[in-house]
């Protein structure tokens, strides 16, 4: 099984809907995280793209994310499926 290579985050305020891709377009995951859980996660994950809707992407910008050397995009909700 390949790697997950992106990341697709649903914000919300007290869960987040997560979609993982392959790079062949394959879902790798579909999961539904409290805030608590979410970083937690995105740990365990291997480095990839992670998208958020930019309606609340502003909102949601943790500074943990440089830890992980995360790559974080911006755009419609529809980026984000």
């Amino acid at each position: 099984m390949s790697e997950v290579t992106l990341i697709g985050i649903d914000l919300a305020k007290r869960v987040f809907q997560l979609h993982g891709a392959r790079c062949n377009g394959s879902v790798a995951f579909r999961k539904k995280l409290s805030r608590g859980q979410l970083l937690a996660f995105v740990a365990q994950q291997p480095k990839c793209l992670i998208a958020m809707e930019s309606a609340l992407n502003n909102a949601f910008r943790p500074p943990e994310r440089q830890e992980f050397a995360l790559s974080a995009t911006s755009g419609g909700p529809q980026a984000s499926r």
